[in-house]
């Protein structure tokens, strides 16, 4: 059976009209390609979670050895600091601004500061270790609720992402596309696939930590500048052109003056 066959078969099942039988179709296959990039963005940020606790565990072992080691004969405080200073990027914010004061201090002697920040990466420790064990030690019923949460929320929370990125969608198109002007409905779909991608860039270049502070005016001008236009009732080239010339500077001013790009690294392409 070929898929106009299968197609025309869901028809007759279903008691719909081919364009609704479409709409469902293709919702339905939306809906289970967010589901998939839903779980996999999760599983994605809970591996990278669990490395990173990893790694940090790792090199706080070579801290408190030598903590440890150097407690009561201060024989090789250079190790200990070395380590400390390796493990800087590992720490959580909070830590590393702590460790960092202390390693400026300078009113604090070697061995103050050799103690002092080794108890507190001892206390980091407890903290990630009791985190990994907290469920082992359930006391109902506020544990339980907790626990049995976090038990499910790889399973339920793709498809609720899913199915409420399916429902808005939905909406905003059912509402956009009110109009019987056929250029009106094409200028906004072609402006909704615009923000698509333009959104795809933009956490993209969160994601890699490459905005600036800037890029916030500018990203809240660029995305107003599309919303503007899907608000339209009509078309008149006046006011698209004008913002569309806003939407295009500020996507210009977007890539130039809000992310972080190397000039060096943009030397070493073209000229190599």
């Amino acid at each position: 059976m070929d898929v106009k066959g299968i197609f025309d078969h869901i028809v007759q099942a279903t008691n719909m009209d081919p364009i609704a039988v479409t709409v469902w179709l293709i919702l339905t296959t939306l809906f289970i390609w967010l589901n998939k990039e839903f779980k996999e963005q999760y599983r994605i940020s809970q591996d990278k979670t669990t490395k990173i606790n990893d790694s940090s565990l790792l090199h706080y072992s070579k801290i408190l050895k030598s903590y440890y080691t150097n407690k009561h004969s201060n024989n090789n405080t250079a190790e200990f600091f070395s380590f400390v200073y390796e493990s800087l990027p590992y720490m959580d914010v909070a830590l590393m601004q702590e460790v960092l004061k202390d390693l400026e201090d300078i009113c604090m002697s070697e061995e103050e500061k050799l103690n002092t920040i080794g108890k507190k990466v001892l206390n980091e420790v407890k903290n990630i270790k009791e985190e990994n064990k907290k469920w082992k030690h359930l006391k109902l019923p506020y544990d339980l609720v907790f626990y049995v949460k976090n038990k499910l929320k790889p399973i339920f929370y793709p498809i609720i992402m899913s199915i409420t990125t399916v429902y808005i969608g939905t909406y905003f198109m059912l509402i956009l596309f009110n109009s019987d002007d056929t250029d009106l409905n094409a200028l906004k779909l072609s402006a909704i696939i615009i923000m698509f991608f333009l959104i795809i860039g933009i956490l993209e270049l969160m994601l890699t930590n490459k905005l600036k502070w800037i890029s916030i005016p500018i990203i809240i001008i660029n995305i107003g500048s599309i919303i503007t236009l899907l608000l339209q009732t009509s078309i008149e080239w006046v006011s698209l052109t004008f913002i569309f010339l806003v939407f295009l500077l500020s996507l210009v001013f977007l890539f130039t003056l809000g992310t972080k790009v190397k000039k060096v690294k943009k030397k070493k392409f073209f000229y190599s």
